[in-house]
């Protein structure tokens, strides 16, 4: 079998991520020197492809991209939110043998698909400032969580970790991978698309300030998005709402788990005020709920690492 569970982001949508599962059956002969690939070794299914249209640009800030691999399902997650999960039984030779990841940036092989090259923008860029790697482990993880980290790279030093990465020699339509199109500086990985072999990254690595998404308001590591009218305050999530009574301010995580409430109090005007510490809290996505009478409201919070 040859498998990948694919994130691609092309150069005329840059506001969409395209999800794929690509598993192909091989057999001697399709494997043989000089035999035709047969479109009929691939398993067709109707949910394959998945695309995903943001309200913001993906190539103008940092993002966390995350793929979760499990016995019962595949998801896709952009900056600690889900927004693809396939659980049917034909991903199932996804999930019987060892996978590798890779990175890459290419010329695409379908101006049809993805627009054709302009060499006049080269160079480009792609900056990779850190890759994770969890095992899954269902519910011995962190907080009971079903995934424990067992590999980790910040890129730090000048070359890639032998040990770890190993490089990939393809070409494809004009696209021909040099070891010289990738470049370790500044804690990040450079993969680079050039005009000719010579490769290499000029100019500033860009920094790292954290996922820009449309209407959040920002301060340190821990994001708002607008919604209720909750703000942050330092690291203090601080809110309003009508009335103290009935309401109730409740942080829920990515699995639904409640780990803040905080009850509001009554304000001069009338209203109610709450605020909930979010210091401690490990990274990842939490929804902030506003309960209270038959009315409920949410926010999502994205907590950086």
């Amino acid at each position: 079998w040859w498998r990948e569970i694919d994130i691609e982001i092309v150069g005329t949508r840059l506001d969409t991520i395209e999800t794929v599962i690509h598993c192909i059956r091989y057999d001697d002969a399709s494997l043989a020197d000089g035999v035709p690939f047969d479109q009929s070794y691939w398993v067709i299914h109707a949910d394959r492809w998945g695309h995903h249209k943001f309200d913001f640009r993906l190539d103008e800030t940092y993002h966390t991209y995350a793929i979760e691999s499990t016995p019962t399902y595949i998801s896709w997650s952009l900056d600690g939110v889900e927004y693809r999960r396939v659980e049917e039984d034909w991903i199932e030779p996804m999930q019987t043998s060892p996978n590798s990841i890779a990175f890459q940036v290419w010329g695409g092989c379908d101006p049809n698909w993805c627009g054709p090259l302009d060499q006049g923008v080269l160079p480009i860029y792609q900056y990779v400032k850190w890759f994770k790697y969890s095992e899954y482990t269902p519910g011995q993880g962190p907080d009971n969580s079903d995934f424990t980290v067992s590999k980790t790279d910040e890129f730090d030093g000048t070359e890639l970790n032998a040990d770890d990465w190993r490089f990939f020699p393809w070409q494809q339509a004009g696209t021909q991978f040099t070891e010289n199109c990738i470049v370790v500086k500044e804690g990040t990985l450079i993969m680079c698309l050039t005009a000719d072999a010579a490769g290499g990254h000029q100019g500033t690595v860009p920094p790292d300030d954290g996922p820009a998404v449309a209407g959040e308001q920002r301060s340190g590591s821990t994001i708002v998005e607008r919604g209720v009218g909750a703000r942050l305050k330092g690291n203090t999530i601080v809110g309003r709402v009508a009335q103290p009574y009935p309401a109730t301010a409740v942080l829920l995580d990515a699995q639904g788990r409640r780990v803040r409430t905080a009850i509001p109090t009554s304000a001069r005007d009338g209203t109610g005020e709450f605020s909930i510490d979010c210091a401690s809290l490990a990274p990842g996505a939490y929804v902030l709920t506003i309960a209270g009478g038959a009315t409920q409201q949410s926010q999502r919070i994205v907590r950086q690492r």
